[in-house]
């Protein structure tokens, strides 16, 4: 924080050494939110990978058990009606 001698001119002139510092740490902190960023986007893609994923295969489950239940039923139904 600057002291403030009148409308806008700082009562002390900060150091340039002090001036490159606060740069410098903002922008390793804006790099820092950039890269977390970017990791939780990918995260956010994996995650949605597996969750199209997951469905494809329980859906992929699903049809192949729909159809050996009805062809066990159809050949149970066989079954009865020809007696064996």
């Amino acid at each position: 924080m600057l002291l403030q001698a009148g409308f806008d001119r700082p009562l002390l002139m900060p150091k340039v050494e002090e001036v490159e510092l606060l740069t410098k740490q903002r922008e390793d902190t804006l790099i820092a939110r950039m890269k977390m960023f970017v990791h939780l986007r990918q995260d956010l893609e994996r995650v949605c990978f597996l969750a199209l994923f997951s469905v494809t295969v329980n859906l992929t489950l699903y049809g192949h058990i729909k159809t050996a239940e009805q062809r066990t039923i159809l050949q149970q139904y066989d079954d009865w009606y020809t007696g064996r």
